[in-house]
């Protein structure tokens, strides 16, 4: 008689089901995560971050509601998350990394404008000496919304589209 072979299952995680976290840091958790309740709650200081590393977890948002400066941190995105920065809130991110964990996460979204009741500016963000990685869309920059230092030592590592800038009826798509 021939032996039989043996077999072996290796079960891998699909990406999406990964949950990146830090070993030091705070590690998010949610599917819609305000930036405020963190600081009001005490997860977060008030104004600024400046720790080793955040974690956002697969298909959340992080809601920059409130303005913001991360410095010297990593940020952790999970499979599918995003940044989403408020009207008319502004996110500093200096000498920082925003990369994703096992795949593409969706970048950071500026809001637009809006115009009703009154005039409020869309989102903003001042991003200087830090590197974006592996988003689908690094930044999208809807209507009136204000991106700042942009181009001070800006890595953009491995997203597929650089910069999306969306104006009334015209969309430009930038590759770096």
């Amino acid at each position: 008689m021939l032996p039989l072979p043996l077999l072996f299952l290796i079960f891998l995680p699909a990406l999406s089901a990964q949950h990146c976290v830090c070993g030091t840091g705070v590690n998010l958790t949610g599917a819609t995560i305000s930036l405020n309740a963190l600081v009001s709650g005490g997860t977060l200081p008030s104004g600024s971050y400046s720790g080793p590393c955040i974690s956002v977890p697969a298909n959340a948002t992080l809601n920059i509601d409130i303005s913001y400066q991360f410095s010297g941190t990593t940020l952790v995105m999970g499979p599918n998350s995003k940044i989403f920065v408020a009207a008319p809130n502004l996110l500093t991110v200096t000498s920082s990394t925003v990369r994703g964990c096992g795949s593409l996460w969706q970048g950071i979204t500026l809001a637009p404008e809006t115009l009703t009741p009154l005039a409020i500016p869309g989102g903003q963000i001042d991003m200087s000496q830090s590197t974006l990685q592996d988003a689908e869309v690094g930044i999208f920059a809807q209507n009136q919304s204000k991106l700042r230092h942009l181009v001070e030592r800006i890595d953009f590592t491995r997203p597929r589209v650089h910069l999306s800038m969306h104006r009334t009826r015209r969309r430009l798509q930038q590759r770096f």
